[in-house]
């Protein structure tokens, strides 16, 4: 049964900013999917809305994306069984040949149902012993040979996509709503406690988890993970291109709700699909999807957000993002957008140089200027900013800022005599003030660089200037 309570409260800024937004910069026939979503779990408790939610994201995907629907696998229910799930990686996405090989389309996982947690088979190293598993719609029932089905171990699932990534693209996306989803960032870039006396069927059925007593056989899907050593290390390198947005973290459930028009689904697919049909998604980062303020307000769960490329463009992983988007310190109303006599946060802050007097430039997403923003006060990985422009100016939703003005001292560098890469290290800028100076003495540097080892060592001999 999901959760009658505050359905008619989640949804509360989507109706204020459903402004047309550019489609996103990606080729929408270069995406492919797998689309899961199980209800109808027969040995542990069944789920009401993870059918909805995959239905949700197929939508999004044909009708936002424009993405053709023959790229597109949807497995719901009995559909979804661990044997079709791995199979239809295999086919759909790794073996797929209308998925150019080291090329550059955009691969999405996406998974509503049960997770759990057991301990980790002998042969796996996970860093606690425990494994994550993502629940088919015939965990816990019996083969044809009378052998219990398992559920999918988080090594299994990223062994798979690290054997896409390296043969036929780096930007996977997987997004996952269940339970303790946060876990899998250990393994792709809950799950439940283990308890002993097997499944409790006394469980809150908002929440997309299930208790298990598994042992997870230690040759199960040996073909898929196995390595050359003996011992598998947990953190394997083939899971570098991915990004995940989990549903919740590590330690806490994901749960189902009664939506305002009576449908039930879980409450951070029911978010982020809003979200994904505002934003720009060709400029627009997973970090930034994820810290939107609809996700970092779920009740009693937390979004996360994991990958090395989570810092680029959602469908431009290709490329660095441009510029920060823009956060207002205070609630949207419903009905006025934000100005720039208000406060921004911006994702940036002294750790890259930024100092109080910073100036920004501010864009929309179809990266026309808007106005000039200052800093008021920086932190080390954020700062608030004040608009310097006398006139107020109306931020839309999504814009961005980028740094037009550091504001700050030229910082003196020593190089030694026998560094290689100086020419590199020290270009002439055109067009704009030299941030960069050599110093001629040790004593003068802010830092210093030299070779040592064959490595580049860098030195900081005072403390770099904060302020004007």
């Amino acid at each position: 049964m999901p959760d009658p309570t505050n359905g008619a409260e989640i949804s509360s800024l989507h109706e204020a900013t459903a402004e047309k937004l550019p489609p996103p910069a990606s080729n929408s026939n270069n995406i492919f999917a797998v689309v899961m979503g199980i209800n109808e779990y027969t040995e542990i408790p069944p789920l009401d809305g993870a059918v909805n939610d995959a239905r949700a994201v197929q939508k999004f995907l044909v009708e936002d994306l424009h993405v053709p629907i023959r790229n597109i696998v949807l497995l719901e229910d009995g559909a979804a069984t661990r044997a079709t799930i791995l199979s239809t990686l295999q086919t759909h996405l790794h073996d797929n040949p209308d998925i150019a090989d080291h090329g550059k389309a955009t691969i999405l996982l996406y998974f509503a149902g049960h997770g759990s947690r057991v301990d980790a088979p002998d042969a796996i190293l996970a860093p606690d012993g425990r494994i994550e598993l993502l629940c088919p719609v015939d965990y816990k029932t019996k083969n044809a040979a009378g052998e219990e089905v398992q559920a999918i171990p988080d090594y299994v699932l990223s062994r798979l996509l690290g054997q896409i990534a390296e043969k036929k693209s780096q930007n996977i996306i997987v997004i996952l709503d269940c339970c303790h989803s946060g876990g899998f960032c250990t393994a792709l870039c809950s799950v439940l406690d283990l308890t002993t006396g097997g499944m409790d069927r006394d469980v809150d059925k908002t929440a997309r988890s299930v208790r298990s007593d598994s042992y997870i056989p230690v040759d199960l899907d040996r073909q898929i993970w196995q390595d050359k050593d003996e011992v598998v290390s947990y953190r394997l390198k083939s899971l570098s291109p991915c990004v995940l947005l989990a549903a919740c973290g590590a330690d806490e459930k994901a749960r189902e709700f009664t939506r305002p028009d009576g449908t039930v689904g879980g409450r951070f697919t029911s978010e982020l699909i809003p979200i994904l049909r505002q934003a720009p998604l060709g400029c627009t980062t997973a970090i930034e999807l994820i810290s939107q303020r609809e996700l970092r307000e779920l009740p009693s769960q937390s979004p996360r957000c994991a990958g090395g490329r989570s810092s680029r463009p959602f469908l431009n992983i290709d490329r660095p993002a441009t510029g920060i988007l823009l956060t207002p310190q205070k609630r949207p109303s419903r009905t006025e957008l934000p100005n720039s006599s208000q406060k921004f946060r911006v994702e940036i802050g002294s750790l890259v140089g930024v100092l109080p007097g910073t100036e920004f430039k501010a864009y929309n997403c179809d990266e026309e200027y808007l106005c000039t923003f200052v800093t008021q006060s920086v932190e080390d990985n954020h700062s608030i900013l004040v608009g310097k422009d006398m006139d107020p100016v109306a931020i839309p939703r999504w814009s961005r800022a980028v740094v037009s003005n550091w504001k700050s001292p030229q910082l003196r560098i020593h190089i030694s005599d026998d560094f290689p890469h100086a020419v590199d290290l020290l270009p002439v800028p055109v067009g704009r003030p030299q941030q960069f100076v050599q110093a001629s003495t040790v004593e003068d540097a802010d830092i210093t660089v030299r070779m040592e080892g064959g490595e580049i060592e860098i030195g900081q001999h005072r403390a770099l200037p904060r302020s004007n």
